[in-house]
């Protein structure tokens, strides 16, 4: 080890023995012998308030379900920052749009469930969506991820459904854009973030969400009963310290600058809203059934702490930009129901398959103001 030494640091100075050092000749070592009687144990609290915590969407509704399911040494990532993905979560019957023409649209069959949506974010992670034709690509994709015994038999039908719905516009604000639109070098899959929050001094509780939300919302926004529902006491769940997460892909869009860019929240749902029985089973991704799939598994909540920490960001990386303008919306693209360009939309030009939300100017900075503990006035 010495010859090691030495030829890693050359002209290295011999070792020297402290009795021949200038000053040390003398050198004594003391041997300390403390006084117990001046040492005592430290008197622990009878009780102890924690300040900080590390959560997540997922976290914090397992605290309002009261769900012990969570596996918290999951991370993250990969889908698992999810909230109840349904085996089969369909929409009633009775309240199925039956509009003739939805009856052409074929929703391949395939098993639902957290494993086959965990391997579909796989498969989505590693699509180049610049390669053509994409279903080539898909194929490639699906061969690499899907070899579990849960899907190794539905390759050609998850090869079309997958293809489709990258396929498949975004309407609303994002016009025509779809997925297969953006290319690798404009798309941060699966982005962690961690994000703080205030200490728990601050009371900074999930319910103010809404409060905010509230404060900034158009009396004709879509998501006003989703933020009046979000105020109720079950969402007094106070997060304080770290929020975690990963956003299936942040989209760079056409039309963004270095200075400027112009950017979508996407997370894809392989939740199961038909029943393979159904006429129409794309009538149960109807823009108001989506909607309604959003409040109720609270996927809005998601978007909103998504959006937080993107806002966070650019705030960081690049201070002179208009932040608002940058965040162009929300896409939450349910797969199964996009089926591709000629996926239909409602009367009001919503494409079926896709939640689709633009934030009011404002949201993303008071949001951020919240969690760093600037409470709204109730």
């Amino acid at each position: 080890s010495a010859s090691l030494l030495s030829s890693v640091i050359p002209n290295m100075p011999a070792k020297r023995d402290i009795c021949r050092v200038s000053g040390l000749e003398n050198y004594q070592p003391k041997v300390a012998t403390p006084d117990a009687k001046k040492f005592i144990c430290a008197v622990a609290p009878a009780t102890v308030t924690q300040s900080y915590c590390r959560t997540s969407f997922s976290g914090i509704m397992d605290i309002h379900t009261k769900s012990q399911r969570r596996d918290y040494f999951d991370l993250p990532s990969h889908g698992n920052d999810e909230y109840a993905i349904d085996a089969q979560s369909t929409a009633p019957a009775d309240t199925a749009e039956s509009r003739d023409e939805l009856k052409a649209f074929v929703i391949p069959s395939l098993p639902s469930g957290k494993n086959i949506g965990n391997q579909i974010h796989d498969i989505f992670e590693i699509v180049d969506t610049s390669v053509r034709p994409l279903r080539d690509e898909v194929v490639r994709a699906v061969q690499e991820k899907a070899n579990s015994s849960l899907l190794r038999g539905y390759h050609q039908p998850l090869t079309t459904m997958l293809t489709r719905a990258l396929e498949t516009p975004f309407g609303g604000a994002f016009g025509d854009v779809c997925f297969a639109d953006i290319d690798p070098q404009d798309r941060l899959a699966e982005m962690d973030f961690e994000m703080t929050v205030a200490l728990s001094s601050a009371n900074v509780l999930t319910s103010d969400i809404g409060r905010v939300l509230l404060s900034v919302l158009s009396p004709t926004d879509v998501l006003r009963d989703y933020a009046t529902a979000l105020t109720d006491s079950s969402f007094d769940i106070q997060v304080a310290g770290l929020i975690n997460g990963s956003l299936d892909a942040l989209l760079r869009l056409p039309g963004s600058t270095p200075t400027q860019p112009l950017l979508a929240i996407t997370d894809y749902k392989s939740n199961k809203l038909h029943r393979d029985s159904d006429a129409s089973p794309i009538a149960n991704y109807s823009p108001r059934h989506v909607q309604a799939k959003m409040q109720e598994t609270h996927y809005i909540l998601q978007a909103l702490i998504y959006g937080t920490s993107i806002y966070r960001m650019l705030r960081w990386r690049l201070p002179e930009a208009d932040h608002d303008a940058c965040i162009k919306g929300i896409a939450y693209g349910f797969i199964r129901g996009m089926v591709g360009p000629d996926t239909p939309t409602d009367k009001n030009g919503h494409r079926y398959g896709v939640f689709t939300w633009q934030a009011p100017t404002g949201l993303w900075r008071a949001l951020s103001d919240l969690f760093a503990g600037s409470k709204p006035a109730q």
